[in-house]
């Protein structure tokens, strides 16, 4: 991938991603994200911000970080499938906005 990738040791992938939609990291993003999350398990995402982190597969975790729209982001994912997970959730998080009611 280009900008923003970066395969770690241990099977890990790493991405950084400019949280799109501006009202940042509210409770719509943040289920969509932990759907996407169990959608791709095994895999698992933790998301960091400002020196802390959240498991990306529960929606009060993401919520605590409190991530204001344009701030960035780092999603590390783990395990089989990372990659893949890891992509699908810098795309959603760099959308401008979730779909209403979705």
């Amino acid at each position: 991938m280009g900008d923003g990738a970066h395969p770690v040791s241990g099977g890990d992938e790493v991405r950084r991603v400019v949280v799109g939609d501006p009202l940042g990291l509210h409770a719509r993003p943040c289920a969509s994200l932990a759907a996407l999350v169990r959608r791709h398990a095994p895999a698992r995402l933790v998301v960091r911000h400002r020196g802390q982190q959240a498991d990306g597969a529960h929606v009060i975790d993401l919520l605590v970080l409190t991530v204001p729209g344009g701030a960035e982001v780092e999603l590390v994912a783990s395990g089989p499938g990372a990659g893949a997970l890891a992509d699908a959730a810098q795309r959603l998080l760099a959308a401008p906005a979730g779909p209403p009611g979705g």
